[in-house]
């Protein structure tokens, strides 16, 4: 059974679902002229099984797809890896 991807709703891709910082932080940056290379990294508070990510590598893959591949990079575990806490 593969994992049928599709396109994620247009409030995700307009970033309207998101946490209002993240839609501050944008115009701060725009106004600024800054486009900084962004890191995120993400942890538990307590061991887990990751879930999600097959879902953010293809939303990722839909709002990068005009960056330079030299340019960019995705590194992730896997869905269903277990992770460690912090």
């Amino acid at each position: 059974m593969g994992i049928r991807r599709t396109r994620p709703s247009p409030e995700i891709m307009s970033g309207e679902s998101g946490d209002v910082y993240f839609a501050r932080a944008a115009l701060v940056l725009e106004r600024e002229g800054l486009d900084p290379l962004v890191t995120m990294e993400v942890f538990s508070r307590r061991v887990a099984v990751l879930c999600g990510i097959d879902v953010a590598r293809n939303l990722l893959g839909l709002v990068g797809g005009g960056c330079d591949p030299w340019d960019t990079l995705v590194d992730a575990v896997d869905d269903g890896d277990a992770i460690g806490a912090k």
